[in-house]
């Protein structure tokens, strides 16, 4: 059951009665949001169960043109902040399972944790440390050669990370979200959001 509103807060409820998610969805996000029936499965559980989580995309007409997604789960405890993980495309790691990164397991980690306490997921489309994936396969070569992930950018002649995470920002913003507890290892992720005015909870799920 979905429900829109114009409010400027985002309210995920599970419905444990009628067995069906109430999600609230603003109204900016609202001509993209639709539930997507995932398989648990997906997460290395051993038994499988149907989680229905709302996936929408930031709207196009946003300053980089990439179709980033928010992921929705239902909010289970109303007490605590919503558990959030930002996470950066990565294909080889997210789907083929790539040996040379954790993204997969993190991101899996993740949806996880998520599903059982409420929040978001955030899909962001910048592949390779926002490189893209062309990119990212030749800074592969590199290190194949020696060169460690940042040098390989470098050699390719971008920063050591071309990562962006003011979209995040905005994504929690058109939710009405201004607490969150975050799940990252990363400090740059947690001051870039600092910067735009997003509380974060003391909160590292990573070691």
């Amino acid at each position: 059951m979905y429900r829109e509103t114009s409010t400027s807060g985002h309210e995920l409820r599970r419905d444990e009665k009628k067995g069906e998610s109430d999600l609230a969805t603003p109204a900016c996000l609202s001509d993209s949001a639709v539930e997507v029936p995932l398989d648990s499965k997906f997460l290395g559980s051993t038994q499988s169960k149907v989680l229905h989580p709302q996936f929408m995309s930031l709207n196009e007409e946003e300053a980089d043109k990439k179709d980033h997604i928010i992921v929705a789960f239902p909010i289970v405890d109303t007490t605590l902040p919503p558990l959030v993980r930002i996470h950066s495309e990565c294909l080889t790691g997210d789907l083929f399972g790539s040996l040379r990164c954790d993204c997969g397991p993190q991101l899996r980690f993740s949806v996880e944790q998520i599903e059982q306490s409420g929040g978001y997921l955030i899909y962001l489309r910048q592949e390779g440390r926002g490189i893209g994936l062309r990119n990212k396969l030749k800074a592969y070569r590199l290190q194949d050669e020696g060169f460690d992930t940042f040098a390989a950018n470098e050699k390719l002649g971008f920063k050591r990370d071309e990562r962006d995470f003011e979209m995040a920002a905005k994504a929690l913003k058109k939710l009405g979200i201004h607490k969150i507890r975050l799940i990252t290892k990363m400090f740059c992720m947690r001051a870039a959001l600092m910067v735009f005015c997003t509380n974060l909870t003391n909160n590292s799920m990573f070691k």
